[in-house]
């Protein structure tokens, strides 16, 4: 899937959607809370390159950075 000049929050939200997940799932699965999954997705909370990394291996994606 290719989404173009989005944030991570914004590709993370986009491809969990598309996979029909709720951030409830992403949160269960991470050991984390849904309010930490919404504020990785709204940007309101950064998150680590490797919480990113670990996020896209529960939707099954990758993300590719372009400059």
């Amino acid at each position: 899937m290719i989404l173009e000049k989005r944030s991570p929050g914004e590709t993370i939200k986009a491809i969990r959607k598309k996979r029909g997940m709720t951030q409830r799932d992403v949160a269960d699965t991470l050991g984390t809370t849904v309010s930490s999954v919404s504020r990785y997705e709204s940007g309101s909370r950064l998150m680590s390159v490797e919480r990113f990394e670990e996020i896209l291996d529960i939707l099954s994606a990758e993300y590719t950075v372009r400059y």
